[in-house]
């Protein structure tokens, strides 16, 4: 049995919303506001993960957004986060990271080296292509990613 499912939000905040709020205070306000709808849902159906970025969201021809890209994007960035700074360098992931360092480092093309636990897949040039590959690498290693339902 894999890990329980949780709902999780990846946010590309508008910077151009209100040009007096320092980044930060965007980020602070987009928190808040999911503390307040959250506060009013079921425990099930509450926002769990929530993770801002910069890059577009990968759609689809139509405009719809690729959730399993999206998916792989957080489960990257939940990778990430788990890896504590204090007692981890960025050179030297332990051997639970690893094995995604090494697919990421191939589908992106890059030396091991220039990828930690920290790298963000939009610095190393990912496209919406490279994420499905990221995507069906990930799976093919093993690792059973869930997809969101419709």
């Amino acid at each position: 049995m894999g890990p329980p499912e949780k709902v999780a939000c990846l946010v590309v905040a508008d910077d151009e919303y209100d040009i007096t709020l320092s980044r930060a205070e965007l980020r602070r306000k987009v928190e808040e506001h999911f503390r307040e709808v959250s506060a009013s849902l079921p425990y099930y159906k509450r926002v769990k993960v929530l993770h801002f970025t910069d890059i577009e969201l990968p759609r689809t021809a139509t405009r719809k957004v690729k959730r399993s890209e999206v998916l792989a994007i957080l489960q990257a960035l939940e990778a990430d986060n788990k890896s504590d700074p204090e007692t981890r360098t960025d050179k030297s992931a332990d051997a639970e990271s690893r094995w995604l360092i090494n697919i990421v480092a191939a589908v992106s093309n890059r030396p091991q080296s220039e990828i930690s636990a920290r790298s963000r897949l939009a610095d190393l040039g990912f496209d919406s292509l490279m994420f499905v590959e990221l995507a069906s690498a990930i799976e093919n290693a093993g690792a059973r990613l869930r997809r969101p339902s419709a």
